[in-house]
């Protein structure tokens, strides 16, 4: 078995291999719809800087005052862990919570992998796709991986990679893509979501597919608002985000 963070993001998980669905978690080919979380309601999870949760929401990765955390939903106590160097700019758990990117924020920004080695401890891996900020990648268990990375911090080219043996092999054309952060998948790769709050009118956006053998069709506003980081999840149920205006973690259902 592989050690290195493209092996477990390709589907080989810390203490054996295979790819079996998360424990508990229907497997759904199709892609979300667009129904607005507008008018859902919210519910707190954690102050944080930046975040991202595992599919089944059961686990998160989060900074707060610069220091990086884990921690079990709903209410587990939150552990310090020691995945980078540097103060994070952005993080992306994969969807079974055993390995993630981290964009380190140095200058230029420094997109890195890390995997984890044990409870609240990650071990750092080179193996990543060319660019400054990965989304999270969709689940091995819908084949092989993808993941949305913006190429250039303050930049609109995303390009998407696929998990090919030992390394990110680009898919398809670089596309412009609203927003500061890479959009993120949803598990079967077949959904992207992003805040922008670039222009007059911030939302969450999202946009989809049919097969993986597409680029998405025309975004469209689930959410108004200044959001971060948004996860659609539960299959396409819930929706994390990160207010910037209060700077929470929230989970929206419908």
């Amino acid at each position: 078995m592989r050690s290195s963070a493209i092996g477990v993001l390709a589907g080989l998980a810390l203490g054996g291999g295979g790819c079996n669905l998360v424990l508990g978690v229907e497997r759904d080919t199709r892609p979300c719809g667009d129904e607005s979380f507008s008018n859902a309601a919210p519910s707190d999870v954690t102050a944080a800087e930046l975040f991202s949760v595992s599919w089944d929401g059961d686990r998160m990765v989060y900074a707060s005052g610069g220091v990086l955390y884990e921690q079990a939903l709903p209410a587990g106590e939150p552990a310090a862990i020691d995945a980078t160097l540097y103060p994070a700019l952005a993080l992306a758990l994969a969807p079974e919570g055993d390995a993630m990117f981290i964009t380190a924020q140095v200058e230029p920004p420094l997109l890195q992998a890390a995997v984890r080695s044990g409870p609240a401890r990650w071990a750092p891996d080179a193996i990543v796709p060319a660019g400054a900020l990965a989304g999270s990648p969709s689940a091995a268990e819908f084949g092989p991986r993808r993941v949305l990375v913006r190429l250039r911090f303050g930049a609109p080219e995303v390009q998407e990679y696929e998990a090919d043996d030992n390394r990110w092999a680009p898919v398809g054309d670089i596309h412009a893509i609203g927003g500061t952060f890479a959009p993120n998948l949803t598990p079967s790769g077949l959904d992207m979501v992003y805040g922008d709050s670039s222009g007059d009118s911030p939302a969450v956006f999202v946009a989809h597919r049919a097969s993986t053998a597409a680029w998405f069709g025309a975004p469209v506003a689930i959410m108004a608002g200044a959001h971060a980081f948004p996860q659609l999840l539960d299959r396409c149920r819930a929706l994390y985000t990160l207010d910037t205006t209060d700077h929470v973690v929230r989970r929206y259902e419908r």
